[in-house]
């Protein structure tokens, strides 16, 4: 691995090491505000699919790449999640022959934007 490389690596590993931290507290005061206003099986229904959200990021998040597809999976999780608290609408628009195993992305780098969107 080149130096250049290197350089990026340890750049990348240190923005997701930022990331996970800011989604997990935003998540717990989702969580705080849902049981805030008694909505208690919201709560317990977010507080199992973030567990599983979590999970994937864990795993996502140690790979230097991920399919687009994955990513996608990925980000619809997270915003059906989302939705629990906020109750908005999402149409996902994605043409199918576009995406495929075959196209990489950086993994977890769309999931702040897209929690960005939502809350701001």
């Amino acid at each position: 691995m080149h130096r250049k490389q290197k350089e990026q690596k340890i750049k990348l590993t240190a923005l997701y090491s930022q990331l996970n931290p800011h989604f997990i507290f935003n998540a717990m005061g989702s969580i705080q505000g849902l049981l805030n206003n008694n909505e208690i099986e919201k709560a317990n229904k977010y507080l199992s699919d973030f567990g599983t959200l979590l999970r994937d990021s864990l795993a996502i998040g140690e790979k230097e790449m991920i399919s687009l597809e994955d990513d996608i999976q990925y980000l619809k999780k997270y915003v059906a999640l989302e939705q629990l608290r906020f109750s908005f609408d999402c149409k996902w628009v994605i043409d199918e022959m576009q995406v495929t195993k075959q196209i990489e992305v950086l993994p977890l780098l769309a999931q702040p934007i897209m929690e960005n969107a939502i809350k701001h």
